[in-house]
């Protein structure tokens, strides 16, 4: 019987993961649940089968999160045990048809994930840095819209303004962020 959410702030079937396991492994996982939900949909043959699977694979992802390497990306990582709880699933079902069977496809649609996973890491390290650069307050409605989820109406009293200013302001921060990575992607690709 699991001991989710007792006094002493562990978390798991036998009680050793922290707290702190708890959030580092949450977070890693709702950053990538999406594209193994997408490659789960991609060699099963039914999206609910998918979302099952998903589930399975989370709960084996836990179980098995002391051994993951954390100097490794996640998602290269969380997919084999997608992969192999989908194995599980379609042998458990074997009379409904799928793609499980062809083993080049699916060592294909691996790579372009794990291809797929770097471009986005790549263009999401770019866009950090351009946040980095931006003037304080700009940083500040973006942090606030964007990663607290303040409300514009409360950005704009906030920054003693209109909300029509707080919305042209974010699309000028949008404008400048884009024009920042797509300046930084040029130079990556001239180098």
């Amino acid at each position: 019987m699991s001991n989710i959410g007792t006094a002493d702030g562990t978390l798991g079937m036998d009680g050793s993961a922290s707290t702190h396991d708890r959030g580092h492994f949450l977070r890693l996982f709702l950053a990538a649940e999406r594209d193994i939900l997408r490659y789960l949909s991609a060699i099963l043959p039914h999206p609910q089968d998918a979302r099952d699977v998903l589930q399975e694979t989370a709960l084996a992802l836990w179980e098995e999160f002391d051994a993951y390497d954390s100097t490794r990306p996640f998602l290269p990582w969380a997919i084999g045990f997608a992969l192999n709880k989908a194995r599980q699933h379609s042998s458990r079902h074997a009379r409904r048809p799928h793609l499980l069977a062809d083993e080049p496809l699916l060592e294909k649609l691996q790579a372009e994930q794990a291809a797929q996973q770097e471009r986005f890491q790549s263009r999401h390290d770019r866009l950090s840095l351009c946040v980095e650069q931006l003037p304080p307050h700009h940083a500040a409605v973006l942090r606030g819209y964007y990663w607290d989820g303040r409300a514009i109406e409360q950005l704009a009293a906030e920054a003693r303004t209109s909300v029509d200013a707080i919305y042209k302001r974010l699309q000028r921060i949008r404008a400048i962020l884009l024009d920042c990575v797509k300046k930084l992607d040029a130079e990556s690709r001239t180098v």
